[in-house]
């Protein structure tokens, strides 16, 4: 998405960028939270 963003502004679909940022990065970031972030702390 981020090249689309850059690159072909004019060819976004908010809707799909208004789903990614409400329910896709907040299940990344609650999946970061507990298994990455963890992991990189020891």
């Amino acid at each position: 998405m981020r090249d689309l963003a850059a690159h072909q502004y004019n060819e976004l679909d908010p809707g799909r960028v208004w789903r990614t940022a409400t329910r896709d990065v907040p299940a990344l970031r609650s999946s970061l939270v507990g298994t990455v972030i963890p992991a990189l702390r020891n």
